[in-house]
């Protein structure tokens, strides 16, 4: 093998080499680029807080937590309360209605708070079965069991952060929302407003401040 034919191989080699790099560049690239728009699509998709809550009012006919109105101790006027009888022995109504005031009963006795909440437990309470009060849910809310429960959960753990003076625990704020971790907690706060519970924090002293309160 004579020198020009070394020469030509290794001009060969290097763009081969180049031509690599310039490939794994251009794929790190892309592959940056599509994560950030898949967060961005995240934030972006997250579920209407409010329009779910207003529907929920609006279905049960009682009034959701508020995150505006101040109370010196959140954590004892708004508790759960132990559930009892929807309908006394005796009475007749239509499943919708005894689905209906068992959801109205959920919502004011806060039974959301409870962490141990879940369909089969609500199903009880409501006294239907699994399948039709998922369907009735969705129907009325256009959302899932879990999105429903999730979202006043949610909307709560708002109203303690709004309403506690002083530094906020969010590991207490979590726990007295009814969540049973504190990532499930963090990942359902951000899929309803966008951002953490500290930044939503941070957020709402700024318009605190500039509103001069």
């Amino acid at each position: 093998m004579n020198a020009r034919t070394i020469t030509m191989f290794v001009g060969i080699v290097m763009m081969i080499a180049a031509f690599m790099i310039i490939l794994v560049s251009a794929i790190s690239i892309v592959n940056h680029v599509r994560n950030k728009y898949k967060r961005n699509e995240c934030c972006t998709l997250k579920l209407d807080l409010e329009s779910i809550l207003d529907a929920i009012s609006e279905t049960t006919q009682e009034t959701i937590p508020d995150a505006s109105p101040k109370t010196d101790n959140p954590h004892t006027t708004n508790s759960p309360e132990e559930p009892t009888e929807i309908l006394s022995t005796g009475s007749v109504c239509s499943t919708e209605e005894r689905l209906k005031k068992g959801l109205a009963k959920f919502v004011r006795d806060k039974m959301y708070l409870k962490p141990e909440m879940n369909l089969t437990a609500l199903c009880q309470i409501v006294q239907t079965n699994r399948e039709y009060l998922n369907d009735a849910i969705t129907k009325y809310y256009g959302v899932t069991y879990q999105d429903f429960i999730n979202a006043l959960r949610v909307n709560y753990a708002q109203y303690l952060i709004r309403n506690t003076k002083g530094h906020v625990v969010i590991k207490t704020v979590a726990y007295d929302s009814g969540f049973q971790s504190l990532g499930t907690f963090y990942r359902n706060f951000n899929k309803y407003t966008g951002c953490s519970p500290s930044e939503w924090k941070k957020r709402l002293m700024q318009e605190n401040l500039s509103k001069g309160k």
